[in-house]
């Protein structure tokens, strides 16, 4: 009941139907709202009309950045979940493998975008640098498929297309908004603890949350992924130094403007399918060059830094080798172990070629590495973490608890950290051959982070 002289404001609910929730353009459309009430002793009914304009699907206001995570669509759009996947699937193992995180998925992606031809293409009536900094003003926003179609977009297109791709990779994305530009970012998946294991430069990640983003500026695609991220890194480098940048994550602005279903007409425009692939092997190979001239670069440059381009004692020589590991280099990480295992009487490096060894899927030459390390000592915690780490690995339950069980009493908060066993795999191998490393998070940690210790 409203007394009188009083005034509520009370919520109305829309449902729009199908027909109009597909339409692409703007339409007119008229709200009716009847209402009845009492006033005095006598009922009262009363109908006002009230015109509306329905924008299209592609419009948006920029009263608030985060709107363009309601454009990022993975699993409503098959297109875009089978191009991320078949992209991925073309990956090799020495490229998969090269080094921990999603640099060399995210580079394939883009490479892939680049295959297309697709540029970047201001928007003529609606650009971002114009609509975003007018709340009022309405900008055409394309999703992904469109601009796989149209092979061009301006930077919210772009950095649309992109996300879309990653976040159907299983990569989190986010967004970072300059005056008058808007481009993305993505987890490394590398932590922030250890980003003096992975890059040499410090400037060309963004800290957040204890991880390590990548900005990439997809504006300059024809440039190749590694120059798109070093211009996202001086962009970021500088805006934000300037108090100009904002960072939000795609999963957090989701809460807010969750992805609803693509309208039917987009979904209906069809990509050739010849081409949905890009140009096959040869956008793959340019990918894969770029991606191990950069490990190269960033070897070179770990090595300097660290002096260690002439190792003087087994100490240099097994920090060396960890850098090549760390960059799936094993061969040469291999070389400098053994080298490392001559010069001195450290278990270190005996610990690191039964890691090298376990990886390639020689087990037994693992556990004999591992066997000279316990006689060497039998109370290091390392020693025994690694050789439960092996045993699981092999199914081996009984030995691997007996040195998980040893590990517990040299160095319980280790064990902590690592926790091998799991009720899951209380009631023998079968659990661990069934599940796998998921039957033991302790242990996929311990694998995950190796050499990033």
């Amino acid at each position: 009941m409203i007394p009188p002289g009083e005034s509520r404001e009370l919520p109305v609910t829309i449902n729009f139907s199908r027909e109009i929730i597909n339409s692409q353009s703007a339409d007119s459309l008229g709200l009716t709202l009847e209402f009845s009430y009492i006033r005095g002793s006598r009922q009262r009914r009363e109908t006002v009309t009230i015109p509306l304009t329905r924008l299209g699907n592609n419009a948006l206001q920029w009263d608030d950045d985060r709107k363009i995570a309601a454009y990022i669509h993975t699993s409503q759009d098959p297109l875009i979940m089978e191009t991320s996947g078949s992209v991925l699937a073309g990956i090799p193992r020495d490229i998969s493998d090269m080094f921990q995180g999603n640099i060399q998925r995210a580079a394939a992606l883009f490479e892939w975008m680049r295959s297309r031809e697709i540029v970047y293409r201001p928007d003529p009536i609606t650009p971002y640098a114009g609509t975003s900094v007018i709340p009022e003003e309405i900008d055409f926003i394309q999703f992904a498929r469109e601009t796989i179609l149209f092979r061009s977009g301006d930077c919210d297109d772009l950095s649309v297309l992109y996300a879309s791709l990653l976040e159907a990779a299983s990569i989190s994305t986010a967004f970072i908004t300059t005056p008058g530009h808007i481009f993305p970012a993505l987890d490394s998946g590398i932590s922030a603890e250890h980003e003096s294991g992975y890059f040499a430069d410090p400037g060309m990640v963004i800290r957040r949350d204890g991880k390590l983003w990548i900005p990439v500026e997809t504006t300059i695609l024809q440039e190749g992924f590694f120059r798109a991220w070093q211009k996202g890194a001086q962009q970021w480098r500088s805006t934000s130094a300037q108090g100009d940048a904002d960072f939000f994550t795609t999963a957090e602005s989701w809460r807010m403007y969750p992805p609803g279903h693509p309208p039917q007409t987009v979904l209906s425009r069809s990509i050739d399918p010849e081409d949905e692939n890009g140009k096959g092997a040869s956008f793959q190979e340019a990918s894969f060059s770029q991606i191990r001239s950069y490990r190269d670069r960033q070897i070179e440059r770990l090595i300097s830094l660290r002096s260690l381009e002439n190792p003087q004692n087994d100490r240099d020589y097994t920090r060396r080798g960890i850098i090549y590991a760390r960059f799936g280099l094993n061969s040469r990480a291999g070389t400098d172990f053994r080298e490392a295992m001559n010069r001195g009487e450290s278990v270190e490096p005996l610990l690191h070629l039964a890691r090298l060894a376990s990886a390639s899927g020689d087990s037994s030459t693992a556990l004999e590495y591992l066997s000279e390390a316990v006689n060497l000592q039998p109370d290091n915690p390392r020693v025994q973490l690694a050789l439960a780490a092996e045993h699981l690995l092999n199914g081996d339950l009984e030995s691997a608890r007996s040195a998980y069980t040893r590990l517990n009493v040299l160095d319980p908060r280790m064990a902590e950290r690592f926790p091998l066993f799991t009720d899951s795999l209380q009631d023998g191998s079968a659990a661990l051959r069934s599940a796998g490393n998921a039957a033991s998070p302790g242990l996929r940690n311990y694998l995950d982070s190796y050499w990033s210790e």
